[in-house]
């Protein structure tokens, strides 16, 4: 039996929390994205950066004002040379950095930035890059602060995981070789930890040194469970990527390989396509309901859907999915979609009770603000708004039309429509333009 250990990065444990534990995306992201390129046509330019160039940028812009800070309350750079040669962005190996570390007098605060660290961990060789390491005195005893800074307003759990792990590396790294400084040695307990980031109140950067240290037992305890020899990373590695559960909903928006998550479920028409639980998923398979086809087809009166709705883990309306499965199916390849009309489909048969108020009351029109704000996250502020006040009878009425080349986009125009009746098919009737 092979004893090598499996190879990650500790950002790759720290996105696995982040996007809600998707076994899917670990797994292909897993060995530098090895099953998502087979699949992806120019993949290398897909998966060059999965960083936002804009934040990516901010961080970076971020990173050199902490590093000033630093600079500015006297912690003298070990990392200088590195970053005054040609290759600029090279990190400091972790032993060259503790070099430096144990070659320094008493009581100089210093640290370095990028440092390049690795270990085991459970049955995982993980790999990452410290943001930066600082070196503290307080009351004669050496003290070491691993800090990552993100160019974020809120406080991330996946941040204190990403930084949690460097801190299990370094005490294993120091318990093999110990660090000392004028006769004096590091001990475990003396690593700390913090997340720096903005500060939502003042749109300023966190203090490196000023903030509090993080407590992250109950962190560590979570990523010995996650990288163990029976825990669930090493399960999604062991296992096919067709057999991991995944569900396709709004944490897809933003990830990188959603455009492998997609394509693939919709050459294989999934029922992961109708975002619903990977739970409810396993209920369909069970009874051989494997795709969109088999849901579309199914026999709302025959054994099958008699199988499903008696299992009491199933907690959706069977004869809805069918529906939303019939639809779904349009667009896919060998679909009845029509360039021509709206690729969706009118739920009839249900009737939804609107939460809105009406829109005259008591014999007084009610004012309504229909309001939309492309908001600019990374400067915090409002890029564009965008209003229609009225107080009219009339509801919106958000319309698409066909340009010259035949495609659809939204009417710039705001309409607005009166329902004036129902027809002989109990259809709503509108008032012609």
């Amino acid at each position: 039996m092979s004893t090598k250990k499996l190879s990650v990065r500790a950002t790759d444990i720290a996105e696995y929390i982040r996007y809600q534990s998707c076994d899917r995306r670990f797994k292909l992201k897993y060995n530098n994205y090895e099953l998502a390129k087979k699949d992806i046509p120019f993949s290398n330019l897909i998966f060059a950066t999965s960083l936002d160039p804009v934040l990516k940028e901010e961080g970076r812009r971020r990173e050199n004002e902490w590093e000033t800070s630093l600079q500015k309350d006297g912690f003298f750079d070990l990392t200088k040379m590195r970053k005054e040669s040609d290759e600029e962005n090279k990190a400091t190996e972790w032993n060259d950095f503790v070099e430096k570390l144990q070659n320094l007098p008493e009581k100089q605060e210093a640290y370095g930035r990028e440092i390049s660290i690795e270990g085991t961990l459970g049955e995982f060789n993980i790999s990452g890059q410290i943001d930066f390491v600082v070196l503290l005195w307080e009351n004669d005893e050496l003290k070491l602060r691993l800090v990552e800074g993100k160019a974020s307003r809120k406080d991330r759990t996946y941040h204190q995981v990403q930084v949690a792990l460097y801190q299990m590396l370094v005490c294993k790294l120091i318990g093999k070789n110990s660090i000392n400084i004028c006769g004096r040695k590091l001990k475990p307990e003396n690593i700390e930890c913090v997340v720096v980031r903005i500060d939502e109140n003042t749109n300023k950067s966190q203090d490196i040194i000023k903030s509090p240290a993080l407590n992250l037992d109950i962190i560590e305890a979570d990523i010995n469970r996650l990288v163990a020899s029976d825990g669930v990373l090493k399960r999604i590695v062991e296992t096919d990527l067709s057999d991991l559960d995944y569900q396709l909903d709004q944490k897809c928006s933003d990830c990188l390989l959603s455009v492998h998550c997609l394509a693939e479920s919709a050459r294989e028409k999934r029922l992961e396509l109708l975002g619903i639980d990977s739970s409810i998923v396993r209920i369909l398979h069970k009874v051989g309901v494997k795709n969109l086809d088999d849901l579309s087809e199914l026999d709302l009166e025959g054994s099958q859907a008699a199988e499903i709705q008696k299992d009491i883990s199933f907690t959706e309306n069977l004869e809805l999915l069918q529906l939303k499965a019939k639809t779904r199916k349009r667009t896919l390849p060998d679909g009845d979609s029509n360039p021509d009309t709206y690729e969706v489909k009118e739920l009839q048969q249900y009737s939804f009770q609107s939460q809105l108020p009406e829109h005259i009351i008591n014999g007084e029109h009610l004012i309504r603000v229909y309001l939309t704000v492309e908001y600019d996250y990374v400067e915090n502020r409002i890029g564009a708004l965008a209003a229609h006040v009225t107080k009219s009878q009339g509801k919106l009425d958000p319309k698409y039309l066909q340009n010259e080349e035949g495609k659809w986009q939204p009417d710039p125009e705001i309409k607005e429509y009166i329902e004036v009746g129902k027809n002989d098919n109990n259809k709503t009737v509108y008032p012609s333009k």
